[in-house]
């Protein structure tokens, strides 16, 4: 075809040109509050494996089952598994595991870890982390794992004393791990001390650069959690006496060379916690100073607020859809520790710009939901008996 008509022949209109189709994009990204969710449903068993090995080998099932994190990363749903307590991991191989399609049987092996279980995953931008709960291997040292999209899982053993590792947070070029551990002598002795770790290497090798010791003679200590609040690194977690009582909630955030103890935060046992793009924090936890009950907390500047729009829920994960806005799993009822009972599920959207909570999906659930996340128009949810369940979107 010719791309420029002769003056001429396009002056006599002798020459049609027919208009040009642009060539077909992606579809447009659905928004999820666009969406109509049909009801959760059953859609695969991702580690009936598992569950079935340790089922034989132990002899009953009392043992954790639940898909324990659920993360979208690279456009795959990954989910964690495994037990830390019972140390399943040094019997059966412990994999990183993810779907590349919305198919129930569409989820392969990535990766196997030097774990007793793959518990949570933190991601930002191009990067994703593993923090490595329960090391398999001897010695006073514990791992973390990173992936940079499109490349190979990278094992990382140089986070000194670390017998957990239980959170990971990515602040730009710099990557935080927080867990527990101490020397072997700090060890023997029963004295367990609170450590953050720091990268500058994409995770290739770290630092320790938190070590908060327990106040009691003997016991653990140990942060499990992180967050960014007003640019400061914060790190959650409580302190235990020798039996294993926890007597103690501890929040510490950096202030230069040593963090300092953050009060506002000190009667509230975190589980879960998001960054948000406005500088402040949601966290989700257990009040200690009183009658136990579920809460969420919004963290800001010094001060950290009850969230009253989650009265009366137990709100058990956080899915960060990276724009501010967070998906919330919880259930009716904010008793803790949970009965054992039928649960009233409710998936819900929470949203910074102006710290409103919307509803999506409420559904009665014969067995406690664990894990959260939204993937290709789909909700999925991990459930505490090893099934993910489904609520498709249009």
């Amino acid at each position: 075809m010719l791309r420029h008509a002769p003056p001429l022949l396009a002056a006599l209109g002798l020459l049609a040109c027919a208009p040009v189709e642009p060539e077909p994009g992606p579809p447009a990204a659905v928004d999820i509050t666009d969406l109509q969710f049909e009801p959760f449903g059953t859609w695969a068993r991702p580690i009936q494996d598992y569950i079935d090995f340790h089922t034989e080998d132990l002899g009953h099932d009392l043992f954790q089952r639940e898909v324990q994190d659920l993360h979208v990363f690279d456009d795959r749903l990954y989910f964690g598994y495994g037990d830390a307590t019972l140390n399943l991991g040094r019997l059966t191989p412990i994999e990183v595991r993810s779907w590349t399609e919305p198919e129930p049987d569409a989820w392969s092996a990535e990766f196997v870890v030097d774990e007793e279980a793959v518990g949570r995953f933190r991601s930002a931008d191009d990067v994703l982390v593993i923090p490595g709960v329960d090391a398999t291997e001897d010695a006073w040292l514990g791992n973390a794992y990173t992936l940079v999209a499109g490349g190979e899982w990278v094992k990382s053993r140089t986070l000194a004393d670390a017998l957990h590792v239980h959170d990971a947070l990515i602040d730009g070029d710099l990557l935080w791990a927080c867990g527990s551990g101490g020397s072997q002598p700090e060890y023997e002795a029963g004295q367990i001390s609170s450590l953050v770790f720091q990268s500058t290497d994409d995770g290739v090798t770290w630092e320790q650069v938190w070590k908060v010791p327990n106040t009691n003679p003997v016991g653990d200590a140990r942060f499990i959690s992180l967050a960014m609040v007003d640019d400061l690194v914060h790190a959650f977690g409580y302190r235990s006496d020798g039996s294993g009582t926890i007597n103690q909630v501890i929040a510490y955030r950096e202030t230069g060379a040593e963090p300092e103890a953050w009060d506002a935060m000190e009667d509230v046992l975190v589980d879960d916690v998001q960054s948000l793009p406005d500088g402040r924090a949601l966290a989700t936890g257990v009040f200690v100073a009183g009658s136990l009950h579920h809460v969420v907390r919004l963290l800001e500047g010094d001060d950290a607020f009850d969230v009253e729009e989650f009265d009366d829920l137990a709100v058990l994960d956080l899915f960060d859809l990276g724009d501010g806005r967070i998906l919330t799993l919880a259930i009716e009822g904010d008793d803790y520790p949970i009965p054992d009972d039928d649960y009233r599920v409710e998936v819900g959207l929470w949203d910074s710009a102006d710290d409103s909570y919307v509803p999506l999906i409420s559904q009665e659930s014969g067995t406690l939901p664990h894990s959260l996340a939204f993937w290709r128009d789909g909700l999925y949810v991990g459930l505490d008996d090893g099934r993910v369940r489904r609520a498709q979107g249009g």
